[in-house]
């Protein structure tokens, strides 16, 4: 067998770096970070309506939709700055279960 070439090594030392990571784990943390954010989203509604129940004034619901939707977002980004950090994704189930907050 060949010894491995140059640019196989400078691969596998990248990898060990975690400069670069397979596409398995980058499709593990897609869909991880997917699963979070639409579990997050769905939460929405009950979180919101009893705010919303007796609310008429328009400007006040899009505030605190708005409001919402903004700590989703800044969920989702919190999600991703960690995972970049950390560049591997662990499988904790939570992906599929909606917050109670």
């Amino acid at each position: 067998m060949n010894a491995p070439s140059g640019k196989l090594l400078r691969l596998e030392l990248a990898e060990k770096e975690l400069s670069l990571i397979q596409m398995d784990e980058v499709v593990k943390i897609l869909e991880r970070m997917v699963g979070l954010f639409k579990a997050r989203c769905l939460t929405i509604p009950s979180k919101v309506s009893p705010l919303l129940q007796y609310e008429t004034e328009l400007p006040v619901i899009v505030g605190i939709l708005q409001k919402e939707i903004k700590e989703a977002l800044q969920e989702l980004a919190d999600h991703y700055a960690y995972f970049a950090e950390k560049g591997t994704v662990e499988t904790t189930g939570e992906e599929h279960e909606p917050e109670t907050s």
